[in-house]
């Protein structure tokens, strides 16, 4: 996925979040700018202009021409990355959906299956829908997370350290 405009489960404010604290982390010297650069990033739908466009945007808020923003990287990033988790979470729902709407319909008749008592949550495929993400799962999104910002170009210690602060902003959500 190249833009938000791709997908419809990941809001903005879920992308600015994440983005903000990995700016934060790895770019910190960017947050004064972090607002401009995200309008443009949102009002192009997602897509990254070309490096030409991002460096005459980028002069005309008085920066120099030789300053290479992290921001323009981190936002797609995280977009690709959130939208990964929300097909992976769309994917559990629809597995578990017949289930949990089996579980629903016996609760509100207060006829519970399973040994779980009332709400029908320990029955089998019960418990919450979604757990906090697993160290595999965290090391599979370090992983996207690296290879979409070597996908625009990001030097390999850039990446990776854009990756790790990702990824902690995630793991620390969960």
């Amino acid at each position: 996925m190249n833009g938000i405009g791709d997908f419809d489960l990941v809001d903005r404010e879920l992308i600015l979040e994440i983005a903000r604290e990995t700016v934060s982390s790895v770019a910190p010297e960017e947050l004064p700018l972090f607002t401009i650069v995200t309008k443009i990033y949102f009002d192009t739908n997602g897509r990254i202009p070309s490096e030409r466009a991002t460096r005459d945007e980028m002069l005309g808020f008085g920066l120099e021409s030789a300053v290479v923003l992290l921001t323009p990287v981190i936002l797609p990033v995280v977009a690709a990355i959130l939208d990964q988790l929300a097909q992976d979470v769309a994917r559990v729902a629809t597995e578990r959906g017949k289930d949990g709407l089996r579980r629903a319909i016996r609760a509100l008749l207060r006829r519970d299956a399973g040994e779980g008592g009332e709400g029908g949550d320990g029955g089998e495929g019960g418990g919450p829908l979604v757990a906090p993400l697993t160290p595999e799962q965290l090391a599979r999104v370090r992983l996207a997370a690296f290879e979409k910002a070597r996908q625009m170009d990001l030097p390999g210690d850039k990446a990776a350290l854009l990756a790790d602060a990702v990824t902690g902003s995630l793991g620390a959500a969960g």
